[in-house]
C-alpha cells in the first residue's frame, strides 16, 4: 500500500514504514514515498503543525504537508491514494505555490473526471500517472498553469470526452505529448480552445489517435504564437461543424499535416488560418459545400503560395442565404493566382476586402456566380499587379460591381473562352460614367473605337458571351 511524496525539484530515497516511522521521517524532514496502513489524518496534521509545517486538506482524501520547501501528500482514507470520482475540480485550489508535482504512482481509476483538476499557477513540472483508467472529462484540467513547461499524458478513453480548454493559457508550455492507450474503440473528442493562448507552445505530439472522431476544434490552437508544426493526419473530422480560429495567430506555423481532414459538415471556417504568417501551403483543398462563413480564413497568411479554398455552393436550399467571404485572402501577398469557384442563389454575398493587399496577384478566376446582392467594397484595394480576370458565368450585378470596384493597373476582364489572340476585340475603357438619375444600373462607357457610349446591358451581353473583352488601364476613371 503506497502513499505519495511530491517534492520541489528534489529526489530522495524511498522510506518504507508504519505510522511511527512516517512521523519520524517528517521529524527529520526526509520523506518521498511512503507505504502505510490506516494513517490518521488528524495526528499527521497536529504533528506537522508542531514542527512548523503548513498543512492542507485535499477534499478529505489526503493531507498535504509543506515543510522546508518539501511537499508531502499523505493519504488519510483507505490503503492507497487514487485519483477518482465524478468531480475533482479545484482539488488543489487551497494549496500555495508548488513547483513540481509527481503523480506517477497514483493511479487514475475508471470513470474519473479531471475537469479543473489542476489550478496551480506556479507549477513547473507535473509527472502524470502511468496507470490510467477510463477518463470522462479533461476540460480545464491544466488551465492557467502559467509556469508549466512540458507534459506527457497517457489517456484511456472509452467514450466521448471533453478536452476543452485543457491547457488554455499555459503561457510557458513548450511541448505536450498526448498518448491514447485505447486502440479498440472509435472515440469522440472535443478540443475547443484546448491550447488557446499557449503563447510559447512549439510542439504537440498525438499518439494513438488513428480512429479518433474529432467533434470540436474551434480555437484549438488559437494564439499559439510559436507553434511550428502540427501533425493531425489521422484525425477524423467528418462530424465537425465549426473550425473557426483553429490555427488563428499561429505566427510560426510552417508544417501542417491535416491531410485526412474532410469538411462535409462544416458550417463555419472563419479565421481558421488567420495570421499564419509562415505557412506556405496547408496541403489539402477545402471543399465545404455547407459552409457559409469563411471570413478571414487566410487573412494575413503572407507566405501562402497556393489558394486551397474550393467554393462550390448552391444556396437555393440552404438555411441561410447570407454568404460571408470578407477578407478571405486579405494580405496574402505571395499569392499570384486565385480561383473563387462557384456560388449560386445567395441572397447577400459579402466579399468586402476579400483580396485586399494581395499585392502580387496576377490572375483571378470566377466560376459560375448568380446571386442577388453583392458587397465588393475594397475588393481590390492594393491589388495593383492584376493582369486578368476570367469567369465562366457571372450575373449582371456582379459584372457591374467588378467594373465599379476596379483596381489600379492594367488588366483584362473576359470570359474564360475568349480568345486572347483577338486583340482587336479587347476594348480599352477610357471613361466610366455612372448615371445618377433614374436607374443607377445604366453606365455610360467610352471605349476605343466607339464614339457613342455603351450602356451596361450592351456591354454585359457582349462580354458574357465572349464576343469582346474589356481592358482597364491606370487612366480609366469613374465619374
Amino acid at each position: 500500500m503506497e502513499g505519495v511524496r511530491v517534492t520541489m525539484d528534489i529526489n530522495i530515497k524511498n522510506i518504507i514504514g508504519d505510522m511511527n516511522k512516517v512521523l519520524k521521517a517528517i521529524d527529520i524532514r526526509f520523506i518521498e514515498l511512503l507505504k502505510f496502513v490506516n494513517i490518521n489524518g488528524d495526528r499527521i496534521r497536529s504533528r506537522a503543525i508542531a514542527l512548523g509545517a503548513d498543512t492542507y486538506v485535499l477534499r478529505n482524501l489526503a493531507i498535504m504537508v509543506i515543510l522546508d520547501n518539501k511537499i508531502y501528500i499523505i493519504p488519510t482514507s483507505g490503503n492507497r491514494l487514487v485519483i477518482s470520482g465524478a468531480s475533482n475540480e479545484g482539488i488543489f485550489k487551497s494549496v500555495p505555490e508548488i513547483n513540481a508535482l509527481d503523480l506517477s504512482d497514483i493511479p487514475i481509476v475508471d470513470k474519473t473526471n479531471l475537469a479543473g483538476y489542476f489550478h496551480l499557477s506556479h507549477i513547473r513540472n507535473i509527472i502524470m500517472p502511468t496507470k490510467v483508467g477510463e477518463m470522462t472529462d479533461l476540460s480545464y484540467c491544466f488551465k492557467g498553469c502559467g509556469y508549466l513547461d512540458t507534459i506527457n499524458i497517457s489517456l484511456n478513453i472509452n467514450d466521448n470526452i471533453s478536452m476543452n480548454a485543457m491547457f488554455r493559457e499555459c503561457v510557458s508550455l513548450r511541448e505536450v505529448k498526448l498518448i491514447n492507450r485505447n486502440f479498440d474503440r472509435h472515440l469522440g473528442i472535443s478540443f475547443i480552445s484546448s491550447f488557446e493562448n499557449c503563447y510559447n507552445l512549439e510542439r504537440v505530439i498525438f499518439e494513438g489517435f488513428n480512429d479518433v472522431d474529432i467533434l470540436e476544434v474551434r480555437d484549438m490552437f488559437s494564439g499559439c504564437h510559436k507553434l511550428k508544426s502540427v501533425n493531425m493526419h489521422n484525425f477524423k473530422t467528418t462530424n465537425i461543424e465549426n473550425m473557426a480560429n483553429m490555427f488563428n495567430a499561429c505566427f510560426e506555423l510552417e508544417e501542417l499535416d491535416i491531410s485526412n481532414f474532410t469538411f462535409d459538415k462544416v458550417l463555419i471556417l472563419s479565421s481558421m488560418f488567420r495570421d499564419c504568417q509562415k505557412l506556405e501551403d496547408i496541403g489539402i483543398d477545402i471543399l465545404a459545400r455547407k459552409c457559409v462563413y469563411y471570413s478571414n480564413i487566410f487573412d494575413g497568411c503572407t507566405r501562402l503560395k497556393r489558394d486551397r479554398l474550393k467554393l462550390d455552393h448552391n444556396l437555393s436550399t440552404a438555411t441561410s442565404h447570407i454568404f460571408k467571404l470578407e477578407k478571405i485572402y486579405y494580405g496574402c501577398r505571395s499569392l499570384e493566382e486565385i480561383d473563387l469557384g462557384n456560388v449560386y442563389k445567395c441572397t447577400e454575398l459579402s466579399l468586402r476586402a476579400a483580396l485586399g493587399s494581395c499585392c502580387n496577384l496576377k490572375r483571378l478566376h470566377i466560376g459560375n456566380w448568380d446571386n442577388r446582392l453583392y458587397d465588393l467594397s475594397e475588393f481590390f484595394v492594393m491589388v495593383d499587379s492584376l493582369k486578368e480576370i476570367t469567369f465562366e458565368s457571372i450575373d449582371r450585378e456582379l459584372f457591374k460591381q467588378l467594373i465599379l470596384q476596379r483596381t489600379r493597373g492594367d488588366y483584362v476582364l473576359m470570359h474564360r473562352k475568349f480568345n486572347k489572340n483577338n486583340t482587336d476585340k479587347i476594348c480599352r475603357f477610357i471613361h466610366i460614367h455612372i448615371n445618377t438619375f433614374g436607374d443607377d444600373a445604366v453606365i455610360g462607357l467610352y471605349v476605343d473605337g466607339k464614339k457613342d457610349r455603351m450602356d451596361l446591358d450592351e456591354l454585359y451581353n457582349a462580354v458574357s458571351k465572349g464576343e469582346i473583352a474589356i481592358r482597364f488601364t491606370s487612366d480609366t476613371y469613374i465619374r
